[in-house]
């Protein structure tokens, strides 16, 4: 059923008064004015005041190795003052070290995403638990334990902020 959020009507795109749809897909141009599909508008989320797509995290992460997949998860650790943190489940179908893997990934997402995008935990899966219709079950995923000191990622906002209180 369609209702006034999903179904749009944009007169100046055509002549004939249609109406459109929305899908709920995150999408973008690129370079040549292509539309690039980059995931899904409902997956997005809050970290450190700052919206992320985990799609965008997860593209980085498998540009890393040969991996099949991965799966970006938000968590909270309940009594931390700063709780929440990315985690980063993979999908590795052989056998490799798994820390000499996990230190190859965060150098290179490190290299492209900023501090506060890059997962603090990781966690090596055969395979994922997945929904009836096919999907990774992203809240069927176990607790990971952070690898870094989370208290330390900080967005430029933040840094910028602190630093404009001390002086």
């Amino acid at each position: 059923m369609l209702t006034n959020r999903t179904k749009v009507i944009l007169p100046d795109i055509s002549t004939t008064n249609s109406s459109y749809v929305r899908t709920g897909d995150l999408c973008r141009y690129n370079k040549d004015g292509d539309v690039v599909y980059v995931g899904r508008v409902d997956f997005r989320i809050k970290i450190y005041g700052q919206l992320v797509e985990p799609e965008v995290i997860e593209q980085i992460v498998l540009k890393a190795t040969d991996l099949v997949k991965a799966c970006i998860v938000r968590k909270e650790q309940i009594q931390e003052v700063n709780n929440e943190y990315l985690s980063c489940h993979l999908l590795v179908t052989s056998d490799v070290d798994s820390q000499d893997l996990i230190h190859k990934i965060e150098v290179y997402c490190r290299q492209y995403l900023p501090s506060f995008m890059v997962p603090v935990a990781w966690q090596i899966h055969s395979e994922f638990p997945l929904t009836p219709s096919g999907k990774i079950a992203r809240k069927q995923l176990g607790e990971i334990k952070p690898t870094n000191n989370i208290g330390h990622i900080q967005t430029e906002y933040v840094t910028a902020l602190a630093f404009s209180l001390c002086v």
